[in-house]
């Protein structure tokens, strides 16, 4: 019986209808978590609630950060007196070329300022008239869970120069 309130009791479909059905090279059972995810066990994922955690098959690779640069003031209208400066951080490659960038954010949001960073693939941007690029999630590892610190842009070139591995990651 299950522990936690959010797991589910049980599948929806038949475990005959279960065993037929073709598995894509993208998704993710029990089997994948245990051998790819150390920390992982079948208690700590029984004791851990359905809705807490996302496991997907990415591609991950590291690139170095600049320090925050100020981009200006990040408000929502003219009359926002505020006046909240909002920054980002560079992203460059293992020569120390801008290859990317990071989101706007307030400098608070900003804490992880190390030289180097994880970052894990979302999706490929092609857009007519732009270079192509990767959208990525800078992320922090705890406790084998990926947390996401900032979402930016890689030029799609640098990400492949980088040579990304296959991960199964934990995102929390």
């Amino acid at each position: 019986m299950s522990r936690v309130a959010a797991d589910s009791m049980g599948s929806r479909f038949p475990p005959a209808m279960l065993a037929n059905m073709p598995k894509s090279p993208l998704a993710v059972d029990i089997s994948d978590i245990l051998l790819e995810c150390p920390g992982w066990t079948e208690e700590r994922l029984h004791d851990t609630p359905d809705d807490q955690l996302l496991f997907f098959w990415t591609e991950s690779a590291f690139f170095n950060l600049s320090d925050v640069v100020e981009e200006g003031k990040l408000g929502y209208s003219e009359s926002d007196t505020s006046q909240r400066k909002k920054y980002y951080q560079e992203i460059r490659d293992r020569d120390r070329i801008v290859v990317g960038r990071t989101s706007a954010c307030h400098e608070e949001n900003q804490k992880l300022n190390k030289e180097r960073a994880e970052f894990i693939l979302l999706a490929s941007n092609n857009l007519p008239f732009y270079a192509r690029q990767k959208v990525v999630l800078q992320i922090e590892r705890r406790a084998g869970v990926a947390y996401r610190v900032n979402i930016a842009e890689i030029e799609e070139g640098a990400w492949l120069a980088a040579m990304p591995s296959r991960t199964l990651v934990a995102l929390g």
